[in-house]
């Protein structure tokens, strides 16, 4: 088939007539389901961590702004550039807040400053409320490519709340494992690293050590609750503190 013939047909509805709204919604419709359901494994056990899909639909949501504020201003629409520009610093907060491997320190360095001025944004069931709301801001603009992007991002914000809810419950089953603070010291330094600290594969180890079983997106989310100044490392004061705030009958969810 060649290109031009690939085109028509696309273009063409059934019966061979141009296709109609209701058709192209339908197709929109049938691609965001299919996406969201990937999105959906992935964040269970996929190839990719709920983070670096975060950080891949923040740089769609940059990019599609970007093109929606120059149809703006080619149509002298003031509210349409200004909703784009507002979408466009969402899509920057989440790369900040979720592309600590990808982006340079210097500008990684902001984390701290934005999780200090906005606490819910440690946790990941704020991080997915910022999701959901920018997600929405920019299916507002009511094209197909907004529709998109924005129905993914609303996606990753559900995902990223049920996410966190597993987690405070994961880490209620490990506070209820480890019977006292002789046990939690015993456990910390059994998986330190030599630098004192426990990182995110040593955290892991620890989870399995009694018996316990996070999933990838569960062992951040949990990770990042109890490393409360965000350092990307855990040390005992983090790990005794945690225990001590944590109830034995579950963590509360709105501390992760």
């Amino acid at each position: 088939m060649t290109e031009g013939a690939a085109t028509s047909d696309y273009a063409l509805g059934e019966g061979g007539g141009p296709k109609s709204n209701k058709d192209r919604a339908a197709e929109a419709a049938g691609y965001v389901k299919s996406k969201g359901n990937e999105i959906i494994e992935m964040a269970e056990a996929g190839p990719l961590p709920l983070r670096v899909l975060a950080f891949l639909g923040g740089i769609a949501m940059i990019a599609a702004s970007i093109i929606d504020a120059v149809r703006g201003m080619w149509h002298l629409d003031v509210i349409h550039v200004m909703v784009s520009v507002y979408v466009c610093l969402f899509g920057a907060l989440i790369c900040v807040l979720e592309g600590a491997q990808f982006l340079p320190s210097r500008v990684t360095s902001v984390q701290g400053s934005l999780y200090n001025n906005a606490r819910f944004l440690r946790f990941s069931w704020g991080r997915g409320l910022l999701f959901f709301f920018a997600g929405s801001l920019q299916f507002s603009h009511w094209s197909m490519l907004n529709c998109i992007v924005g129905t993914l991002m609303m996606l990753l914000g559900i995902v990223s709340i049920l996410t966190g809810r597993r987690a405070a419950n994961k880490l209620g089953d490990l506070r209820r494992a480890i019977p006292d603070e002789s046990a939690l010291q015993r456990q910390f330094t059994a998986h330190v690293s030599v630098d004192g600290f426990l990182d995110l594969e040593n955290f892991t180890n620890l989870v399995g050590s009694v018996g316990l079983q996070f999933g990838q997106n569960e062992t951040e989310a949990a990770f990042a609750a109890i490393d409360k100044d965000n350092d990307g490392q855990i040390s005992y004061e983090d790990m005794k503190e945690w225990y001590q705030s944590s109830e034995a009958d579950g963590m509360p969810f709105a501390q992760v």
